[in-house]
């Protein structure tokens, strides 16, 4: 899953594409909401914030942090 502005990802989804729990991603996916890196799309799928993306790279910026997402980095 690349974080792309405006892509909903249901909490199934994104469960299955980890190995997790549903219940563990509807855990830390409210944490992530409530801390505003993450918001509810239409149906209620997951996206991420699209402010948050920085453009051409798979990394979101923070402010504080800037944390890249690159698989096997």
């Amino acid at each position: 899953m690349k974080p792309l502005p405006g892509t909903d990802y249901p909490q199934l989804k994104i469960a299955r594409r980890i190995s997790g729990k549903p219940t563990s991603v509807a855990k830390h996916c409210a944490v992530l909401r409530e801390s505003g890196i993450i918001e509810r799309g239409c149906g209620n799928p997951y996206k991420i914030r699209p402010h948050l993306i920085v453009p051409g790279q798979a990394a979101l910026d923070l402010g504080a942090a800037l944390i890249r997402l690159d698989h096997g980095a």
